[in-house]
């Protein structure tokens, strides 16, 4: 009696699993999954460009006045050691003091303006991060994906493999560089 219950009740969890197996194979083949390269989106936004280009004329201006300070005291240097056989003791001391605080205040600068540009760098990374992932869910959602994963060579974000059909790196730069094409024009 019991074989026949356990017979009965087996027969009828495999019906149903049978009845229910295509409702699931059809869920599965309308759920919609993309796959963005973070790094290669990144790279080929051209705002992103554009911004790193800006930065790197700022970075080349903070130089100049870098470079101004340490010529000034190159040449302190130098003057101080063409003369300092001549020199007092004193004299001597003065102009090493002298040298040495200008140093000091060159470190100083060189360290504020290097912590500004990193700050600044960063600032730009972040908001280009956010414009892309604003993006991936304005197309994520226009394009009825369920599910963008990250996904890179060398990025660290546990997808292991994945079909190039899934890819949609290049729509998403696609729609950020038309985007950001548009938003640059009514500036202009």
């Amino acid at each position: 009696m019991n074989y026949i219950k356990t017979t009965t009740l087996a027969s009828v969890v495999l019906g149903l699993c049978l009845v229910f197996t295509p409702l699931t194979v059809q869920a599965q083949a309308d759920f919609k999954i993309g796959v963005v390269n973070l790094r290669d989106t990144f790279e080929a936004y051209e705002k992103q460009k554009d911004d790193y280009k800006k930065l790197e004329v700022e970075r080349e201006e903070l130089q100049k006045g870098i470079d101004e300070m340490s010529d000034t005291i190159t040449k302190a240097k130098d003057e101080y050691n063409a003369q300092k056989e001549s020199l007092s003791d004193e004299e001597r001391q003065a102009l090493q003091d002298s040298i040495e605080s200008d140093y000091s205040k060159y470190q100083a600068e060189f360290t504020r303006r290097q912590k500004d540009l990193e700050r600044r760098q960063a600032r730009v990374a972040d908001n280009i991060l956010r414009d892309i992932r604003a993006a991936v869910k304005e197309l994520g959602a226009a394009e009825g994906y369920h599910l963008i994963l990250e996904a890179g060579k060398n990025a660290p974000t546990g997808v292991l493999y994945f079909s190039t059909t899934l890819n949609m790196t290049q729509q998403v730069v696609d729609y950020l560089n038309a985007k950001y094409k548009k938003s640059d024009a009514s500036y202009q």
